[in-house]
């Protein structure tokens, strides 16, 4: 007992010194959004179970002209209420079989690689569900974790709707299709995408039992899936319809993004497009945005029309890392336009990071509530779980905006076929 102890101890040693900070620093690495997010909890509280947080509504108005020797104007208050969100699991998990363990003993270099190979593929695995969780998918009002709505199908071969153009979906990613009653833990459809077709259509492993406005969802079963289980992401927080931390914009049209659409006909990307957004966030909400993104074939659209005028500059942000931008200046500075492959084409996003923040009540890290290595029950392997618990909080909504129907070059476009 005491060798195997001792022999945990060392594994356990090994694994904090190697992937404890290095998984985190890929994340902000690769993950530029999640990097960009990285401006803390100041304005936030956990209270019970709940992350809280003051939102601004609206201008206090508590200063204007006076005659000589007049009054002062009547002290002003700032419309706000309080945001309330729950914060929400990202785990991945790795196994080592005992097997495994074994040979450390004896080939410290085949352990070593091994071990690399599966923190490696929990590393892939946290970075892409991070990315698109913290994107989100605005496919049913204030439900996280739809992927996609399910429309109709012919045997395995299944065609979506509200589905992001497929951008957020990949060939072997198990998911779980059903109603909101399945998902919470009825007798939806479990199983893989085989293949994506087009930017419609997949082929799914089996013959789904669903009905026209199910869900598709992560996960491996009715009791193992992401319904309404993932961040509040950019594509909830960037809008004008629909509430939000229970604030409805019909009641408070202060309470909502400016967006910019066309009616759902396409059109040219342009430079009046842009700063007209810019403008106009500016006018709504005292806010210049100050971080621009959209999906890679959009920002190329950008690129293309300017040409010679393209500039790339040098960016960090607070996760640490530096890279070069495309960018754009707002009246004020230049402010990068970032791709990110998991926003949907056709739509630009104008955010100000002041105003949004990525809140872990669980910091992004290895769980040792019994210890790193736990024991499988019924097995003699171990597992090693990473992960976070938290969620994005937006402080003011009419800070941010969304420029719709947007031309893209399809050749440009790819998905995960």
């Amino acid at each position: 007992m005491a060798n195997q102890t001792e022999s945990l101890s060392t594994f356990t040693d090994a694994l904090k010194e190697t992937y404890e900070d290095g998984i985190k620093d890929q994340l902000n690495r690769d993950v530029v959004l999640y990097d960009a997010l990285q401006s803390g909890t100041r304005k936030v509280k956990l209270e019970g179970k709940y992350l809280k947080f003051s939102t601004k509504l609206g201008r206090a108005y508590g200063a204007h002209a006076i005659s000589e020797d007049g009054n002062l104007p009547e002290a002003g208050l700032a419309t706000r209420d309080q945001g309330q969100i729950d914060p929400k699991d990202v785990w991945g998990r790795t196994r080592l079989s005992k097997r495994l363990m074994a040979i450390s003993k004896s080939n410290r270099g085949a352990f070593a690689d091994a071990l690399a190979d599966k923190m490696d593929d929990l590393q892939e695995d946290l970075k892409y569900e991070v990315a698109r969780a913290l994107v989100g998918n605005k496919a049913s009002g204030s439900v996280t974790g739809i992927l996609a709505k399910f429309v109709s199908n012919n045997t395995s071969d299944v065609v979506l709707e509200d589905n992001s153009g497929n951008v957020q979906l990949r060939p072997g990613m198990p998911v779980v299709i059903g109603s909101a009653g399945d998902l919470a833990g009825g007798t939806a459809d479990a199983g893989t995408i085989v293949s994506i077709d087009s930017t419609t259509n997949i082929t799914f492993s089996k013959t789904p039992t669903a009905t026209a406005g199910d869900f598709l969802v992560r996960g491996s079963s009715s009791e193992v899936n992401a319904y309404d289980n993932e961040f509040t992401g950019i594509a909830h927080i960037v809008d004008d319809q629909d509430a939000l931390y229970t604030i409805d914009p019909a009641t408070h049209p202060q309470w909502a993004a400016y967006v910019d659409d066309n009616g759902g006909t396409s059109r040219p990307w342009s430079h009046d497009l842009m700063n007209k957004m810019v403008r106009s966030i500016k006018t709504q909400s005292g806010k210049r945005p100050d971080y621009i993104t959209g999906h890679d074939a959009q920002v190329d659209e950008i690129a293309n029309t300017l040409v010679s005028d393209v500039r790339y500059e040098p960016c960090k942000f607070k996760g640490g890392y530096e890279r070069s931008f495309l960018t754009w200046n707002n009246g004020e500075r230049d402010v990068p336009i970032v791709p990110d492959d998991m926003f949907a084409p056709g739509s630009l996003y104008f955010l100000n990071m002041d105003c949004l923040a990525m809140c872990e009540t669980v910091p992004m890290g290895f769980d040792e509530t019994d210890s790193l290595m736990q024991r499988v029950t019924d097995k003699i392997s171990f597992e090693i779980v990473y992960g976070t618990i938290g969620n994005l909080a937006c402080f003011q909504r009419n800070a941010h905006g969304r420029l719709d129907d947007l031309q893209y070059d399809t050749a440009n476009f790819a998905f995960a076929n």
